[in-house]
């Protein structure tokens, strides 16, 4: 019989969705046509789940999927997705993969994550307050047209559902670097903030049995 995957390998592939169709034009300033408002936040599965961005970033409404298996949103600056006034951030893109609830899965540790990783260069790793980080060495131009190859990578537990984020910014950008560290320490500040008053669920229900066959994170 074959066994379903780990919650930590369903993570990970969720995490290596593959994001270029998701990004146009030539870079990070460059993404889907405006709109009138800026979308601050998304939920996922039914509301256990608020994604939102640091101050200064929004969610591309022409970004957002919704699957049983897994939940997809990207952000970017507020700025360039509409037409309401903001400040100066880093031009970057934030992705974040949700997956369901699992009630025994863990917070990821940052060598965890950097397991998969390892084999094209892990620069840092980070176990900050709710979110691990690594520092990934290159894949980044994938994503971006004229992105840098390094980027940042992060995981977060929130009401049982796995979360990973990813930074990406323009090649010579210092969001490859420690802006795009702080962005997503910010990032996750924020995601905690949002989920922060959510209702948690019990640590374990029949719902979540079938979810839980095999070891978590």
């Amino acid at each position: 019989m074959r066994r379903a995957p780990t919650p930590y390998v369903a993570f990970i592939a969720a995490l290596a969705l593959p994001l270029a169709a998701c990004v146009s034009g030539e870079g990070a300033n460059s993404l889907a046509g405006k709109t009138e408002t800026g979308q601050r936040s998304v939920p996922f599965f039914r509301g256990d789940v608020i994604v939102t961005g640091p101050p200064g970033y929004c969610v591309d409404p022409k970004s957002i999927q919704r699957k049983s298996a897994s939940g997809f949103a990207l952000m970017a600056s507020c700025a360039h997705l509409s037409e309401a006034p903001g400040g100066y951030v880093p031009a970057a893109v934030i992705t974040a993969s949700v997956l369901p609830r699992a009630a025994r899965a863990q917070m990821p540790t940052a060598a965890r994550l950097a397991g998969p990783w390892q084999n094209i260069g892990v620069a840092q790793q980070i176990d900050g307050d709710g979110i691990a980080m690594i520092q990934v060495e290159s894949g980044g131009d994938s994503v971006l047209p004229a992105g840098d190859p390094r980027h940042w990578r992060g995981a977060m537990l929130i009401n049982g559902h796995l979360i990973g984020l990813a930074v990406y910014g323009d090649a010579g950008a210092n969001v490859a670097g420690a802006a795009g560290r702080t962005l997503l320490m910010d990032t996750a500040k924020a995601i905690l903030g949002a989920n922060a008053q959510l209702p948690q669920k019990p640590a374990s229900s029949q719902a979540d049995a079938s979810a839980d066959a095999a070891a978590p994170i």
